[in-house]
């Protein structure tokens, strides 16, 4: 009876030690309803009055047939380019240009800027403007402190990205960088280091967050860099969690590119960029620079 006393009363201590359910996260491990995980401000859309809601509608569908008609004519125009030689070089962005032409406001358009402060999980902040060179210059503040809400672990980031690229009414549309090898960037820094993120969300929850990211090393000081950064080397990571097993960045799938700041230093960045482009070097035959971890054929790969 003593032993059974004792370890009935070892049992009741061991369950109080048990976190309550309660005070686990919710977690959807099946099915995730939300591409944006949460991150939606629906309030500041509903907002807006309804009338206005209705016009921008119009204004949408409008728009969606004048980009369907152009999409048709190039289709019948423009001839499909089928051979490509060892140093071809093709702009994604060029800023410098299009400041000087005075269409940067319509590019500006197309980026959206992300700091903790936007979520209210901290006091980070960041914005873009027209650098004195005519360069996107992204700067901020970086402030790694946590709010005192108890409801965060890590806090201190900034990101400018850019929107999904899509096609006339709103369709998923893709980067066409099949016979490129390598993403060019000139800019400079201020001495920090930032990621270079290339999204390529799935049509399955499992892949919206699927991102591919290389670190961006700048020197500081009043010089330019550019940077030549073959695609092998990009690193496959998921909201936020690099993977364990890598694979090959596929080029057709790419929707977006983005530049984050998130090294836990407190203080003021800025990082000017004059264009991004892409490039081919028909020597470069590399196509994943890390370890795949597959299994034999015969072996079930998870």
């Amino acid at each position: 009876m003593a032993m059974k006393a004792a370890s009935s009363q070892l049992f009741s201590k061991s369950l109080n030690r048990i976190r309550p359910l309660y005070y686990i996260q919710k977690r959807n491990t099946l099915w995730e309803s939300d591409p944006k995980s949460g991150y939606v401000d629906l309030d500041k859309w509903y907002s807006i009055p309804f009338k206005q809601r209705c016009q921008m509608a119009v204004d949408s569908l409008a728009r969606g047939w004048r980009e369907m008609k152009t999409e048709i004519k190039d289709h019948f125009t423009k001839e499909p380019r089928l051979v490509f030689n060892h140093g071809d070089f093709e702009y994604v962005w060029n800023f410098k240009r299009a400041f000087t032409s005075g269409q940067g406001k319509e590019l500006m358009e197309k980026f959206i800027l992300t700091s903790d402060k936007d979520n209210n999980e901290g006091l980070s902040w960041c914005k873009a403007a027209t650098s004195p060179g005519n360069s996107l210059l992204f700067y901020g503040k970086l402030d790694p402190q946590l709010p005192k809400d108890g409801g965060n672990y890590y806090a201190g980031y900034a990101t400018l990205k850019s929107m999904r690229k899509r096609a006339s009414f709103g369709r998923p549309s893709e980067f066409e960088w099949y016979p490129y090898s390598h993403i060019v960037l000139k800019f400079r820094g201020d001495g920090r280091t930032y990621h270079l993120n290339l999204g390529t969300p799935g049509t399955a929850d499992i892949t919206w967050n699927d991102l591919y990211s290389y670190p961006l090393y700048t020197r500081g000081g009043p010089y330019w860099q550019i940077a030549k950064i073959p695609f092998s080397k990009f690193v496959f990571s998921s909201k936020g969690r690099i993977q364990d097993k890598q694979d090959n960045f596929i080029k057709e799938r790419c929707s977006s590119i983005g530049i984050s700041l998130m090294d836990r230093v407190s203080g003021h960045f800025q990082l000017e960029i004059e264009y991004v482009a892409v490039l081919y070097d028909q020597t470069h035959k590399e196509e994943c620079a890390y370890e795949k971890y597959k299994q034999p054929a015969q072996i079930i790969n998870w």
